[in-house]
């Protein structure tokens, strides 16, 4: 059976975003991962432990041909990054950023994304652990997760 998404790009290889991109491969949501993240250690990281299939050397060359976006970089530069990757997104992408600040985001995101659909939202989970060598597709079972809707959310 053919994954919901075939591809998903993961801005950010740290803790939750290498959970995020770990827990969508094994419950089958994804095809492939190809990740960036401004420390290329974190990128080679992630792909030492097979959570990513690919490499990209920059944000813009991950999402193109993304299906499924995730935003796991730090917040301050989230919409800095959503200027970045906009005009190499597909018009149908689901964006899905996981930061703590929403505010600033959600509006960069409602005037600079072409289409598709963008989705706030924070998990409460994680742990005392940093970095991608401690994601663990396992943190966000029986969590809540805030859903922050703007204009591009989707019901």
């Amino acid at each position: 059976m053919n994954p919901p998404f075939s591809r998903l790009a993961l801005i950010g290889v740290g803790y939750i975003g290498g959970s995020v991109a770990l827990a969508a491969r094994q419950t089958g949501l994804v095809g492939s991962v190809v990740g960036f993240d401004v420390d290329p250690r974190a990128s080679q990281q992630g792909h030492a432990r097979g959570i990513l299939d690919e490499i990209a050397d920059e944000p813009a060359a991950a999402v193109a041909g993304a299906e499924l976006v995730l935003l796991a970089a730090p917040v301050g530069s989230l919409p800095t990054l959503i200027d970045r990757i906009a005009p190499h997104l597909a018009p149908s992408v689901t964006v899905i950023d996981v930061g703590s600040v929403k505010r600033p985001v959600v509006a960069r995101a409602d005037l600079a994304l072409p289409g598709g659909q963008f989705v706030a939202c924070h998990p409460m989970a994680g742990a005392e652990h940093m970095g991608v060598a401690a994601a663990d597709p396992g943190i966000f079972a029986g969590r809540v997760c805030f859903i922050c809707p703007g204009s591009r959310t989707r019901a």
